[in-house]
């Protein structure tokens, strides 16, 4: 016998409302940053380093991957959480250690680590 599934829309996914509306507020900044751009790990990557000139803390860029591979599962489509976000994200711990923890709007002062993942 088949197991038949059903889709669930947005609101009705496993998420509580407030969860729900902290991902949808990470996901409209991400997608109003990306444009038209197709959603790939290189593009993660890169939004992290955004979000790290923007001065925002590394809970804030953890919230926003989660948010952007919730989407992804949501929709079907592969896991845009690859090696070079991975590794761009490690580089944003590392930093941010580095200078003790960011502040919002302090400001990005040593960014070329994270930089050096782009490739």
């Amino acid at each position: 016998m088949a197991k038949q599934t059903t889709k669930l829309t947005m609101e009705e996914h496993t998420l509580s409302p407030r969860s729900r509306e902290i991902y949808e507020a990470h996901i409209k900044r991400f997608d109003e940053w990306r444009g038209d751009q197709e959603i790939t790990d290189i593009i993660v990557a890169k939004y992290l380093l955004y979000l790290w000139d923007k001065g925002l803390a590394p809970k804030t860029a953890n919230l926003s991957i989660a948010a952007i591979r919730w989407r992804a599962e949501f929709e079907d489509k592969p896991d845009p959480y690859g090696r070079k976000a991975k590794a761009t994200r490690r580089n944003y711990y590392r930093q941010a250690a580095d200078e003790g923890d960011r502040v919002r709007g302090q400001g990005a002062h040593h960014v070329h680590e994270i930089r050096d993942h782009r490739g």
